[in-house]
């Protein structure tokens, strides 16, 4: 039963952070996220793309866990593009630098939603693109790339009170998915 009040905590979460994508996306200048994509994508290419799916972070009952460490083992001192993404634009930006690159790369995904693309990492050019809240490795060269420029101002600046709700509810959901994995590994453990 925890379990699956958990799975409705979660799928509740994803739909709240799914209403804010949906609700920016016909506001957005997605062509200059593309441009931006593309340009940066310039600088991996290569003739052996490969796409490796991982979990940079995990949903557990001692809440959201962030693999901080992995980023900085497989890039160490070199390049990291962090994106400040308040609205899930990001697969739609990650989708074309990993379109136009050529390649091996480590694609971290979204815990909630496993089709949604959050992170690439590239080991071989020692380049890494994290959505917040990962920050970059120590040491490595970073760049700030906001994902949230593309969106209407004015849109947001009308939109901003509803914007906040949902994403608080769903940041308040996924806790409470987390709070009941929790309790379903206290009663398994007792």
């Amino acid at each position: 039963d925890a379990h699956r009040r958990a799975r409705e905590a979660f799928a509740a979460s994803e739909r709240a952070f799914a209403a804010v994508f949906d609700l920016v996306i016909s506001h957005t200048d997605s062509q200059k996220l593309y441009k931006r994509a593309e340009s940066l994508a310039k600088k991996l290419e290569g003739d052996s793309p490969l796409l490796m799916r991982r979990f940079l972070s995990g949903l557990t009952p001692k809440g959201v866990v962030r693999f901080e460490n992995t980023p900085a083992e497989l890039i160490g001192e070199g390049s990291c593009y962090c994106l400040k993404d308040s609205f899930g634009l990001s697969p739609i930006f990650l989708s074309r630098v990993l379109e136009g690159a050529g390649l091996p790369c480590y694609g971290g995904y979204c815990p909630l939603n496993s089709s949604k693309l959050e992170h690439l990492v590239f080991p071989s050019a020692k380049t890494a693109f994290l959505s917040r809240p990962f920050a970059p490795p120590e040491g490595a060269q970073s760049c700030g790339i906001s994902l949230d420029s593309a969106v209407d101002r004015g849109f947001l600046e009308e939109n901003r009170d509803r914007i906040r709700l949902l994403r608080r509810t769903g940041a308040a959901l996924c806790a409470r998915g987390c709070a009941h994995l929790s309790s379903a590994l206290r009663l398994h453990d007792g």
